[in-house]
C-alpha cells in the first residue's frame, strides 16, 4: 500500500493549501477531475478548498472531453477563472495533455493548472504535475491504482 485513505485525505488537505497560497483570493476556481478517480480527487480537494475561498467548484471531465460538459459549465465569456486539470495518477501525461486541451479550445482560462495526487514520471507529453501528493518513481510493469469505495478514496496501491 502507497497511501492510507488518511494519507490521501493529508496529502490532498496539503495540495490545497499549496493551492491557495499560490493563488489570491477572488479568482474562481474549477477543478476539472478526470474519469471517476480524476473527480472523487478534484471534489475532496474542493472540499479543503472552500475553506480558502468558497467559489472553488469541481467539475467531472469524461475521457472523451465532449462539448456538452463544456456547456453545462456556467462560465462567461469574459469571466476570468482558473482551471485545475486534476487526475489520479500522471504517467505519460497523455490524458492531462488531453484535457488541458480540451478545456483550453472550449473556455478559455485565464490560468491552467495540473494536480495529482501521485505522479509516477515516464512523460511522453509535455507535461508537469504542478500540484502532487506524490512523487513516485515507477517501474513501466509497475502499476499504480486508487481504490473507491462509494465515491471516497479509500488506498493507493502499487502492484506489479
Amino acid at each position: 500500500m502507497l497511501m492510507s485513505r488518511n494519507r490521501v485525505e493529508r496529502s490532498i488537505k496539503r495540495i490545497a493549501c499549496e493551492i491557495s497560497e499560490a493563488h489570491t483570493a477572488g479568482a474562481r476556481l474549477i477543478l476539472f477531475g478526470i474519469e471517476d478517480r480524476g473527480f472523487a480527487v478534484a471534489r475532496t480537494l474542493t472540499d479543503h478548498l472552500v475553506f480558502f475561498d468558497e467559489q472553488a467548484e469541481a467539475v467531472q471531465l469524461p475521457r472523451e472531453h465532449s462539448d456538452e460538459v463544456f456547456k453545462k459549465l456556467k462560465v462567461s465569456k469574459n469571466e476570468q477563472f482558473i482551471a485545475f486539470i486534476v487526475d489520479d495518477v500522471i504517467f505519460s501525461g497523455k490524458t492531462m495533455f488531453s484535457a488541458l486541451t480540451a478545456v483550453e479550445r472550449n473556455l478559455h482560462p485565464s490560468e491552467m493548472h495540473t494536480v495529482a495526487l501521485v505522479d509516477r514520471g515516464h512523460r511522453k507529453f509535455p507535461v508537469k504535475a504542478e500540484f502532487y501528493g506524490m512523487e513516485l518513481p515507477t517501474k513501466l510493469n509497475e502499476y499504480v491504482s486508487l481504490k473507491m469505495k462509494e465515491d471516497q478514496i479509500t488506498e493507493v496501491l502499487l502492484t506489479k
